[in-house]
C-alpha cells in the first residue's frame, strides 16, 4: 500500500468506534518502517486533538484502520 492511501484514512477502534482520520505517518528512518499514524479527531467546527497511535496498536489496515483495544 502506498504511504498517500493512509493519509485521511478512518481509524476505528476494535469496538467499531470511529476514533479519528490519518493526518501524518511516523517514521523509523533506521530501518524505513512505520512507527506510528497521527490520529486527528474532530472535537468542533474549528477543533482538533490529535494523537499519536504506535504500530503496535494497529490491528489492520483496508478500507479502514482498525485498532486492537
Amino acid at each position: 500500500m502506498k504511504a498517500d492511501k493512509l493519509l485521511s484514512m478512518k481509524v476505528i477502534d476494535k469496538n467499531g468506534n470511529d476514533v479519528g482520520k490519518v493526518g501524518n505517518i511516523e517514521l523509523n528512518m533506521d530501518n524505513f518502517s512505520i512507527e506510528g499514524v497521527e490520529v486527528i479527531e474532530s472535537t468542533g467546527i474549528l477543533s482538533h486533538n490529535t494523537e499519536l497511535i504506535k504500530a503496535e496498536r494497529i490491528q489492520s489496515i483496508s478500507d479502514n484502520i482498525v485498532l486492537n483495544e
